[in-house]
């Protein structure tokens, strides 16, 4: 007489998904890193933790596809967990994730980051000189009464491309004309 017959199972890992609370912005600093305030999981949300199960999450890389000022722009979060009761999904009108590691490892990427272009400040430094000619433009080497604000990041000093074109308000001779770059 048998009161209990036993056999074989399988219990499959539960699906997790994972979604991305806020698009990261930043103001171009020439790096393609997400800045602090995306680049943690407090900007992730876990999707289908049953009860009290602790499942970890670490975000390993947070970074846009390149440096450039742009908006929509594509990112990605290198993810981890560390419950094999769990493996992370693609889910519904859940951003795409690629998954790796039996679900433990994942790529979650999205395409609405944006970098902000950074501000520069143009100042004249001096007052522009000609002999009259009879025209109200200004010299050629207009750029040297500019100078730029050091807001600049150094690496891009030498392709910033700054270019200058100087108008006087007339094209008499005359003390204080008005010149507008």
């Amino acid at each position: 007489d048998t009161d209990s017959l036993t056999g074989s199972g399988t219990i499959t890992p539960a699906a997790l998904t994972i979604s991305i609370k806020d698009a990261p912005t930043k103001v171009y600093d020439g790096e393609k890193s997400l800045s602090n305030a995306y680049n943690t999981k407090d900007n992730l949300a876990l999707w289908g933790v049953l009860g009290d199960d602790d499942v970890n999450l670490v975000v390993n890389s947070a970074e846009y596809q390149d440096a450039n000022a742009a908006t929509d722009k594509e990112y990605r979060y290198g993810i981890t967990i560390d419950n094999l009761d769990y493996q992370l999904t693609q889910g519904e009108n859940k951003h795409a994730i690629t998954v790796s590691d039996n679900g433990q490892t994942g790529e979650l990427k999205a395409y609405d980051g944006t970098i902000t272009p950074r501000k520069l400040t143009a100042s004249v430094i001096r007052d522009m000189v000609k002999v009259y000619d009879g025209t109200n433009a200004g010299k050629q080497d207009a750029i040297k009464n500019i100078v730029l604000s050091k807001d600049y990041l150094d690496k891009d000093k030498d392709s910033l491309g700054l270019t200058a074109n100087a108008v006087y308000d007339g094209s008499n001779a005359a003390d204080n004309r008005k010149v507008t770059y």
